[in-house]
């Protein structure tokens, strides 16, 4: 009997995939990638949808924290998708930050 996945087990997770910023509700950092020998790392992440807020933290266990200089870059050039298939772009009113052990919140965009 096949193994079903737990809905409870997906958490609001992102990963860095070829200079591009995929977020979505997963179990594991992996299900966001479409090549994983092309992520740059990832982690978790919370929305504020009032204040068009995401706030990028932790990192992913399997890919390592974030490539900084891939993740400022996939935000400039907004890059930033809400689908594992990468054909939703998230909203480029919102304002995306990441959380740091030494440096606190520090905004990208």
């Amino acid at each position: 009997m096949p193994i079903k996945k737990v809905m409870s087990n997906q958490v609001l997770k992102y990963i860095l995939e070829d200079n591009k910023l995929v977020m979505g509700k997963v179990a594991y950092h992996k299900e966001l990638a479409k090549n994983v020998d092309k992520v740059q790392g990832g982690g978790m992440y919370r929305t504020d949808i009032t204040k068009r807020t995401v706030i990028l933290f932790g990192d992913s266990y399997k890919f390592g924290p974030p490539d900084l200089k891939a993740l400022q870059s996939a935000i400039d050039n907004w890059k930033v998708y809400t689908s594992v298939k990468q054909n939703h772009k998230l909203d480029a009113r919102y304002k995306i930050s990441i959380q740091t052990a030494g440096k606190g919140i520090i905004l990208l965009n």
